[in-house]
C-alpha cells in the first residue's frame, strides 16, 4: 500500500552531537516480517519513505513534511495523530498511476476535496484552481514545493510493492 502523508520533522541529536532532521515516519515501523534475497530477516522494519523536507534553514518551514510511504501495516502511522494522511486514504497501486487521476476519477465527494485542500490551507499552501478535476499529482506537487521548490511528485521511489 502506499499512503501520502504531512508529519512533524523530528530533530534528534546523535551520540557525537550532531543534529539530525528526519519525518516522524523515519521512526514508526511496518509491523511484519521482511526477508532480504539472500536469507536475512527484518522484524517490524521502519516504513519505506520518501520525503519533501525543508534543509532547516532560518525562514524555511522546518516544521512539518511530505512523506510518499509504502507499508504493509499502516498500526503505528494510524496511532500518531500528527502523522496526516493529505488523500484520506491508501492505495494499493502506483503512485504515478494514482496521481494522473483526479477526485472525480476516484468518486470523491466535494467535502473530501474541500477537507484536503483545507488541510493545505491551514499550511498556508495557496489551492487556487485545485479543484474535483486537478490531476491529484497537481495538488500533491503544491504541497511538496511549499517545501523545496523544485519539488516533483512523479518517480518517486519507495522500493516495489508488496503485500
Amino acid at each position: 500500500m502506499i499512503r501520502w502523508v504531512i508529519c512533524p520533522v523530528d530533530e534528534e541529536i546523535d551520540a557525537k552531537g550532531r543534529r539530525h532532521r528526519a519525518p516522524r515516519v523515519a521512526r514508526l515501523h511496518d509491523r511484519r516480517t521482511y526477508s532480504y534475497p539472500g536469507g536475512a530477516t527484518v522484524v517490524n522494519p521502519p516504513y519505506r519513505y520518501s520525503a519533501a523536507i525543508s534543509s532547516g534553514l532560518p525562514g524555511e518551514v522546518n516544521d512539518w513534511c511530505l512523506c510518499l510511504v509504502r507499508f504493509v501495516d499502516s498500526t503505528e502511522m494510524n496511532a500518531d495523530p500528527q502523522v496526516i494522511s493529505l488523500l484520506e486514504r491508501d492505495y494499493n497501486e502506483e503512485t504515478e498511476t494514482l496521481l494522473d487521476k483526479t477526485a472525480r476519477q476516484l468518486a470523491w465527494n466535494p467535502a473530501r476535496v474541500r477537507r484536503v485542500l483545507d488541510r493545505l490551507e491551514a499550511r498556508g499552501i495557496d489551492v487556487t484552481g485545485l479543484t474535483l478535476d486537478t490531476p491529484l499529482w497537481q495538488v500533491v506537487e503544491r504541497c511538496g514545493q511549499h517545501l523545496h521548490l523544485h519539488f516533483r511528485p512523479g518517480g518517486t521511489w519507495v522500493g516495489r510493492h508488496e503485500t
